[in-house]
């Protein structure tokens, strides 16, 4: 049986200072990726010479820029309907991700829309690593405090293109983390697979 295929999309703006970083450890997954979609939102530093210099060594590297600046919400959300993928996982700039983050979360989803993990935040290259935060996932605790980090997502494609409606006043993170509460719902793999800055 074929492996499902996965589409990363990463916004950028202004992100040269810690772009490489972060797709530096995009590009060392262990799961093959089908495409990653880099949707730039006007930058005005290096960032999009930089992605460009990584399209030009990883011919699955899509480098976008929008005409105008869309913002975050709607520029996560027009880059997620670009995806191929069987999946879409989505990636901040500035983060790292461990090498089988994609390959732990595809393993994980099972008939769920949307897979998520736990992450450490404020970065540090040297143990003990610190900040492990563990995203609750019941529906009272995500409706009313706090939701599911997009950075740490993996959704399904057909469902991420399936909403009609977005609300772009609203974090997209949180509006599909409810989706997905109200549809096949959502799985956690309980180990940290990013670093979050």
């Amino acid at each position: 049986m074929n492996k499902p295929t996965v589409s990363i999309i990463l916004c950028t703006y202004n992100g040269a200072r810690f772009i490489r970083e972060q797709l530096d450890s995009i590009v060392a997954q262990t799961y093959p990726l089908l495409e990653v979609i880099i949707q730039d939102d006007g930058s005005t530093d290096d960032t999009v010479a930089i992605c460009n210099a990584y399209a030009a060594r990883f011919p699955y590297i899509k480098v976008r820029r929008n005409e105008h600046n869309l913002g975050f919400n709607l520029n996560f959300k027009s880059a997620a309907m670009r995806a191929q993928g069987d999946f879409v996982a989505i990636s901040d700039q500035d983060d790292i991700w461990f090498p089988q983050k994609i390959s732990k979360q595809v393993a994980a989803i099972g008939n769920a829309d949307l897979c998520f993990s736990d992450y450490y935040t404020d970065l540090h290259y040297t143990l003990p690593l610190h900040n492990y935060v563990s995203p609750r996932t019941d529906f009272e605790h995500m409706l009313f405090y706090d939701c599911t980090p997009g950075h740490s997502m993996l959704l399904r494609t057909d469902f991420v293109k399936g909403i009609k409606l977005w609300n772009y006043d609203i974090y997209y993170d949180w509006w599909l983390s409810m989706h997905a509460q109200m549809g096949h719902g959502l799985v956690k793999v309980n180990e940290a697979l990013n670093w979050h800055r």
